[in-house]
């Protein structure tokens, strides 16, 4: 007996994007998508900057050393 707790729902458009980013072969911090992200994301804010990470642990430590807090002990 299987219990989903969390169904993934992908829709075309997603998968257009992502084929999209694999095809050009920008699948970093460069990419196309990746800019427009971070622009609207940053009109969305506000904000005069704004940058996208690839993970939870990555946006933590760029905020860590944005705020300039050092390694401790």
């Amino acid at each position: 007996m299987k219990y989903l707790i969390n169904t993934p729902y992908i829709s075309n458009l997603e998968k257009k994007y992502v084929l999209e980013v694999l095809n050009k072969g920008w699948l970093s911090i460069n990419g196309d998508n990746t800019k427009i992200f971070e622009k609207k994301f940053n009109n969305y804010l506000g904000t005069k900057y704004t940058v996208a990470v690839q993970s939870g642990t990555a946006a933590l430590h760029t905020a860590l050393k944005a705020l300039g807090i050092k390694k401790w002990r």
